[in-house]
């Protein structure tokens, strides 16, 4: 189950004002969710957010610049693999298909899977992907550390338009 922490806890595990936390929530650049007025977050999607923007003072990380490999396509699609044939007449029933498919481990994947699920849900409500010809580019809102070790990208063909 995910950890979810407090405005003062991102702040302390972030090493930042609780003003920079709110200012980037108005922003809209960092992840959280809104709950009976207070705002949370999920630590390790925090952390991974954390690592992706470079802010270094996260636990497990140094702060310093050290080297980062390049990001390899050809090995993010090798991860997330080439999928045909994706059933589903809606957003929904596709994304449901789509997460099914991704290479999650067996121990993440109930949890990861449906995550995955909303989070494109979500990312479509606010803008649609869809970039034209048939076309769409659905991905998360936020990057979060999916568990797998590296970037993944999956291409994915549908049965239908949609």
């Amino acid at each position: 189950m995910a950890e979810e922490i407090s405005v003062k806890d991102a702040a302390e595990l972030l090493r930042v004002s609780e003003k920079t936390i709110y200012r980037w929530i108005r922003q809209g650049v960092i992840p959280t969710i809104k709950f009976q007025g207070q705002y949370r977050f999920d630590k390790l999607e925090l952390e991974g957010w954390a690592r992706h923007n470079r802010i270094g003072s996260y636990p497990g990380g140094t702060g310093d610049d050290r080297h980062e490999e390049p990001v390899s396509l050809v090995q993010a699609v090798e991860l997330g693999g080439i999928h045909y044939k994706i059933e589903g007449d809606t957003p929904e029933a596709i994304y449901a298909n789509v997460a099914a498919l991704f290479p999650f481990s067996p121990r993440l994947a109930p949890t990861f899977k449906e995550t995955l699920r909303t989070t494109l849900l979500e990312r479509e409500g606010l803008v649609s992907t869809g970039i034209g010809h048939g076309i769409a580019l659905p991905h998360p809102r936020h990057p979060r550390d999916w568990g797998l070790g590296q970037p993944a990208v999956g291409i994915f063909f549908l049965e239908q338009p949609v």
